[in-house]
């Protein structure tokens, strides 16, 4: 047996480290997948939004509907059934459900499903 000096742990333990072959193509790589995400979001989230102004213009006074919306106070996913109401304004759709009044931001808004569409 031949007397040599050990390597060092951390240099022996460097040479089973996986490697780049290419470096910073899995930067790119990911930096491209999200510009993807983002874009394909985007139209999404436009397509989803004319459909959901489409359908609030067409509500009916008291029209029976099932509302999903996001409420940013309590940071909760809700859905609400309940009968819409024919005030419109300022960004919200009002929705009388459970013997009250709702509020309800277009920006919140998810889906609204009813019978009539």
């Amino acid at each position: 047996m031949r007397n040599r000096e050990k390597m060092p742990r951390l240099q022996r333990a460097s040479q089973f480290m996986p490697f780049d072959a290419v470096k910073g193509l899995k930067e790119e790589i990911k930096l491209v997948e999200l510009k993807h995400e983002k874009l394909k979001n985007g139209e999404l989230k436009k397509l989803k939004e004319e459909e959901l102004l489409n359908i609030i213009k067409n509500l009916r006074n008291k029209q029976k509907i099932t509302l999903f919306y996001y409420d940013e106070l309590n940071k909760l996913f809700k859905k609400v059934e309940g009968e819409s109401l024919p005030h419109i304004s300022k960004g919200f759709l009002e929705i009388y459900a459970k013997n009250q009044k709702l509020k309800v931001k277009f920006l919140d808004i998810i889906d609204i499903i009813s019978d009539d569409f």
